[in-house]
């Protein structure tokens, strides 16, 4: 039997931090680390606390359970999902949505199970920034007739879209509806996939 009379602390750092989705209610961050072990043996990860601020503010808090067995003298990757509602930004104080990025800390401990040691919790902080989301102007410039019968009117319509977001937004599906004299004449859906640049406008038709 194998006897060991000293145990290597393992060491972490915060090597990448992805924002795996973004929309106007929530974005999916990814924090992924990197745990070194030193030891002759496997160590297993009992767990992982982490608080997430906002500006200076706790916002998202919580316990991960990990399965993840790391193994001797190695480095293995863990992955920390991490989701901010944006609701969640308007309570805090100040006028976060009047700017364009906002600043925040993750605290984290890393919690591996050591022989001879039991528990041990590695800290690892990050800081960094991230964009609001601001929901696009969107503005109907003109509206002309195309093909015009006794059964029926077709017309096409520019559409202005102002995207005010530091970041690139993209368009699936567009539905529309056409009302005359508070009576629905028509509706209908473009599925037509685009983008428009941060900070810029489009007009389409």
């Amino acid at each position: 039997m194998t006897k060991y009379t000293e145990t290597i602390k393992p060491t972490a750092k915060l090597t990448d931090t992805r924002l795996a989705n973004i929309n106007f209610e929530q974005a999916d961050l990814v924090f992924d680390m990197a745990v070194e072990n030193q030891n002759p043996v496997a160590i297993n990860l009992a767990g992982l606390n982490y608080d997430l601020k906002i500006e200076n503010q706790s916002l998202v808090s919580g316990v991960t359970a990990q399965g993840l067995e790391i193994k001797p003298a190695s480095t293995s990757a863990v992955q920390l999902p991490v989701t901010l509602k944006f609701d969640d930004l308007r309570k805090l104080p100040g006028e976060l949505q009047q700017k364009d990025s906002f600043s925040y800390q993750l605290d984290t401990e890393i919690i591996v199970d050591l022989p001879l040691i039991g528990n041990y919790a590695i800290p690892v902080t990050k800081h960094g920034e991230l964009p609001v989301p601001k929901l696009p102007d969107i503005k109907i410039k003109g509206v002309q007739i195309k093909n015009l019968s006794f059964k029926q009117a077709e017309l096409v319509a520019q559409v202005e879209i102002n995207n005010p977001n530091a970041f690139d937004l993209a368009f699936s599906d567009f539905d529309y509806q056409l009302n005359i004299n508070q009576q629905q004449w028509g509706q209908g859906s473009i599925a037509q996939r685009s983008s428009i640049d941060r900070k810029s406008t489009r007009l389409n038709s």
